[in-house]
């Protein structure tokens, strides 16, 4: 057997170097090309723009928070955490999709948005409810029944005026009795024991200074051209030159800062001044006696501040 030369050999190891080299190659380009196609199959999940924003919907005194963003869905969870569905992530199982799931918009309107490959989601859309931009959100309820949730941006709630006990009218009546306060800027009011002596301002009988007792109030006649008004007190009949409003028919006003009253909000004799209005957030001053408190109204209840 003859023995291969030097020059043989060196030919046979660069084929065998060359072969390998190629099979490293392809390999690569095996793996690259695979992960490829695996990165080309994954799509970014997308909100709807119309849904998108901060949006509250309030219950109870507590609010439920839904931020819909391009590539994300958060909601506040029962457990008082956020919860955050991701268009940008990618489960094992989801073969490319991402953690979101949005579909189509339905003939209805409704996009249907949840975890991907999940169930019990619901539907949502932009609507106008109660003169304002709202999300309708539809829940599907077993077995054939369904509820329905309206979310608004938060300064929805901050122009919801609440009901308050509110003066009939700014001013008195001439033909009724109604209820009416020592006005918390006055120290009293002389009173008289005949509508003379009330217009005149002479030979006063006392004075009315309790700011935080409400008594009773009207105008003489419906032609008188005066300020006397008849006051009744502990059921006794008085009158009052109310030329410097030392009485008015309500017991709380506004004022720059908020509510001033000789009477905390949970008074039964806090009354508003006609056209004055009560939204989530209004601060409540009680003042009295140099006794001050503050009370802040959380859409609800009258929550004390300091």
């Amino acid at each position: 057997m003859q023995s291969k030369s030097s020059l043989e050999l060196q030919g046979e190891i660069m084929k065998l170097r060359n072969s390998i080299a190629l099979g490293i190659v392809a390999l690569t380009l095996g793996i690259v090309s695979a992960t490829q196609i695996q990165a080309s199959t994954r799509h970014y999940t997308t909100i709807p723009t119309s849904l998108r924003g901060h949006w509250y919907h309030k219950s109870g005194g507590e609010y439920a928070k839904v931020f819909f963003s391009k590539y994300h869905y958060r909601f506040n969870s029962s457990n008082g955490g956020w919860t955050d569905i991701s268009g940008t992530t990618f489960p094992s199982y989801g073969n490319g999709h991402s953690n979101l799931s949005v579909s189509k918009r339905n003939k209805k309107g409704y996009y249907y948005i949840g975890k991907y490959a999940t169930d019990e989601w619901s539907y949502w859309k932009r609507v106008k409810h109660n003169g304002t931009s709202a999300l309708k959100m539809y829940t599907p309820l077993l077995p054939y029944n369904y509820k329905i949730t309206y979310y608004y941006h938060l300064s929805y709630y901050k122009t919801i005026s609440h009901k308050f006990r509110t003066a009939d009218n700014t001013d008195f009546f001439y033909n009724t009795w109604s209820p009416a306060y020592l006005d918390m800027n006055s120290d009293s009011a002389d009173l008289y024991s005949s509508y003379q002596d009330a217009k005149d301002e002479t030979n006063s009988v006392t004075t009315f200074s309790d700011s935080t007792k409400q008594i009773e109030a009207k105008w003489i006649s419906k032609t008188q051209q005066d300020n006397v008004l008849e006051l009744k007190i502990n059921g006794q009949i008085y009158y009052e030159n109310n030329n410097y409003h030392d009485i008015r028919p309500y017991s709380a006003s506004r004022r720059s800062d908020g509510i001033w009253s000789n009477f905390k909000p949970t008074s039964p004799y806090a009354r508003l001044k006609k056209g004055t209005n009560i939204y989530e957030g209004t601060e409540w001053t009680f003042y009295n006696n140099a006794n001050i408190k503050t009370y802040r109204y959380n859409g609800s209840k009258w929550k004390f501040e300091y």
